[in-house]
């Protein structure tokens, strides 16, 4: 029994060691990012945009982003609010040339661009990663050689079984890097033009010009109402107006007859 536990101890101290010994060199060249390697940039940008309407922006949108080798990802379309958004996923060299195509997809109404470096980040991971696979090749050589009890083999197999672990999550965020620097995200939101309320500020003449746009827009909007509220009552027309006999006949039956008044005859003779 205690031959087992000084074996596990053993076992425990080695994996340890190795781990430890594989970190230092790797966080020693985590403490600062070689000059002569190019900066890892997150670049994302969001554009707010006025347009006449949605559908349109949606297939300009959908055909410039294809122009640039980039896609379409979510997608918000309200057409009860008059708002749709996209977010959309370009090559970051082609980001600058493919906001220009953006920005004439409307008129303008705020931009926002946001560069992360991330370099240190990536160069940590990066030595992580390689520590951690260190350690896990150790432990693979120390369960091959092991010839003592099972006990040891399964202390082995547990701490193998973490190291791999933490492989894997240190892999799956050394790809969203690798993504989110690659491709720049650009977060595009669309408002109709009736949407939107006139800017207190902006020049006199503009404000004639969007109160008269929006005046004959609401006109246009009532007259389309008052139509489809008349093809809607159209089928009723029929029953209204046989409910509207019956009524008039029912009440012209039960008013009451007004007595004959009879003169009084006189006899010429």
């Amino acid at each position: 029994m205690a031959q087992c536990f000084a074996n596990l101890g053993c076992v425990v101290f080695l994996a340890l060691g190795c781990g430890q010994a594989a970190i230092s060199p790797a966080g020693d060249s985590s403490t600062a990012v070689n000059s002569a390697q190019p900066r890892a940039i997150i670049r994302q940008s969001s554009l707010v945009l006025r347009v006449e309407n949605l559908e349109a922006c949606g297939s300009e949108l959908v055909r410039a982003t294809s122009q640039f080798a980039g896609f379409v990802g979510d997608s918000t379309v309200g057409y009860e609010s008059g708002v749709a958004s996209w977010t959309v996923r370009v090559p970051a060299d082609q980001l600058d040339a493919f906001l220009v195509e953006a920005r004439n997809l409307g008129r303008l109404m705020s931009e926002t661009t946001t560069q992360e470096d991330v370099s240190e980040q990536v160069v940590d991971l990066e030595a992580r990663l390689t520590s951690k696979r260190l350690e896990e090749k150790r432990l693979q050589n120390l369960i091959t050689e092991q010839t003592g009890a099972l006990e040891d083999v399964l202390a082995v197999e547990r701490e193998l079984s973490r190291v791999r672990e933490e492989i894997e999550r240190a892999e799956a965020s050394q790809r969203s890097f690798t993504d989110r620097i690659a491709l720049a995200t650009v977060r595009i939101e669309a408002r109709l033009l009736e949407r939107l309320p006139i800017v207190a500020n902006a020049p006199f003449g503009q404000q004639m010009a969007e109160t008269f746009s929006d005046s004959w827009r609401v006109l246009l909007l009532l007259l389309k109402m008052g139509c489809l509220t008349i093809v809607a009552l159209v089928p009723w027309t029929p029953l209204a107006t046989i409910f509207a006999l019956v009524a008039w006949r029912l009440s012209r039956h039960s008013r009451p007859r007004r007595p004959v008044e009879l003169g009084t005859f006189i006899d010429p003779a």
